[in-house]
């Protein structure tokens, strides 16, 4: 075998190597949960799904889908509701528009997230919270005068808000952590 022969045969191979060495490098096959984060990994061959709080996890490319989810508490506040002439105000059921800001803390219930993952959108702010919220507060503000909601039965508003909101948050995986009502316009 002469020289160029068998440097040829040691150079493919090591093109290989470096080729596989830059993939695994630039795409790590592998996802790490930090500190208030949980990976949720899915094996799309037999659909089974687990949870992973702490270090890295092992993601096969083709075999594996891991997706990415906070632990920590999240807030949605309707901004379009938090003004009277805004473009999606509350009513009164004197018919009056009314403008409230409202702040509802949520997070991901970190015991069924495995089982409640594979349901979840992209954006859980949007897509899960902001219905639930809207389907339950522009009925209840509705049964309420402007007077009662400014300031007379503020404290039993936000307790009925919390009362419907937390079941139907928890039917979707989601922990319900409060209901702030803040300013009220009108």
């Amino acid at each position: 075998m002469c020289s160029s022969d068998l440097f040829r045969a040691r150079l493919v191979p090591m093109a290989v190597l470096a080729a596989l060495a830059y993939g695994l490098y630039t795409h790590p096959p592998y996802v790490t949960a930090s500190r208030g984060e949980v990976v949720v990994r899915t094996n799309v061959l037999n659909g089974s799904v687990r949870a992973f709080s702490d270090g890295a996890v092992l993601v096969l490319p083709g075999v594996h889908q891991a997706r990415r989810y906070t632990t920590r508490d999240q807030m949605y506040r309707p901004t379009e509701s938090a003004s009277a002439t805004g473009p999606a105000p509350f009513q009164s059921n004197e018919g009056l528009s009314i403008g409230v800001d409202l702040t509802v803390r949520w997070a991901v219930d970190h015991a069924r997230i495995a089982e409640t993952s594979k349901d979840f959108p992209d954006d859980l702010n949007n897509d899960l919270v902001r219905p639930a919220v809207q389907g339950i507060v522009y009925p209840l503000f509705a049964r309420y005068t402007v007077r009662e909601i400014f300031s007379g039965r503020r404290a039993e508003i936000q307790q009925e808000i919390t009362k419907e909101l937390k079941p139907r948050l928890a039917a979707r995986g989601l922990v319900l952590r409060g209901v702030d009502m803040g300013q009220v316009d009108l």
